[in-house]
């Protein structure tokens, strides 16, 4: 496992010798930031720059090297022009799922609404059910398994959306949400948390996604 402070601390030093005053913003998203990390996650890191060139990127791959599991690192990358003109139904969640490690990001966004929250919940959820749906009507069944595991994965993100358009609060790791959910929102959790130890039949796991997306939607409306 990598010591995911210290791997930030060194990335932040090099990208700020190398970029200087380019270099705007660096965080950390993913499963370890959320302190849920597993052997084989990935190092998902956020850089904004004033603006992105072609140089940028042989400068960043060239900063890899060296660093504790390179190939791991990822992420997204910007100049600030582009995140200000990001669609703003995904930059709430964005903001909400990134620990900052140099800049601020929230000085970086535009100002949200909760429509523009209510509307990244609405993509998401209708995103879920269409990918649900397809996979259990076409899906080969040497595949079906790991696309619904897949799918799996990205509801918590929907999950953490919906309970903060609830109360309030946005739950930032899977462990604070488990604990405010209820009934079948946590049972979508803990198949999330754990999808090869869960009880249901796959096609219970199918049908218990489905029929949350179902309802979620007709509640977004």
């Amino acid at each position: 496992m990598i010591d995911s402070e210290r791997w930030m601390r060194e990335w932040v030093r090099r990208m700020c010798d190398a970029f200087g005053s380019r270099l705007k913003y660096l965080g950390l998203q993913g499963s370890y930031r959320r302190g849920e990390a597993h052997e084989a996650s990935d190092i998902d890191v956020v850089t904004i720059l004033d603006r992105v060139q072609t140089e940028d990127f042989r400068t960043i791959r060239r900063l890899r090297k060296g660093m504790p599991e390179q190939d791991k690192a990822c992420g997204f990358l910007a100049g600030e022009d582009e995140l200000r003109a990001w669609p703003r139904h995904e930059l709430f969640q964005f903001h909400m799922d990134t620990d900052d490690y140099y800049g601020s990001l929230s000085a970086l966004l535009p100002p949200l609404t909760e429509e523009d929250i209510r509307a990244g919940l609405r993509i998401q959820v209708s995103g879920l059910y269409h990918m649900t749906c397809h996979t259990q009507l076409y899906g080969a069944p040497e595949t079906q398994t790991d696309i619904l595991r897949s799918l799996y994965k990205s509801v918590y993100f929907a999950l953490a959306l919906a309970c903060y358009l609830e109360t309030g609060v946005y739950f930032r790791t899977k462990r604070e949400l488990a604990s405010h959910l209820r009934g079948q929102d946590a049972a979508l959790l803990a198949i999330s948390w754990d999808f090869d130890g869960a009880e249901p039949s796959i096609d219970a796991r199918f049908d218990l996604l489905r029929d949350w997306c179902s309802d979620m939607l007709k509640n977004l409306a």
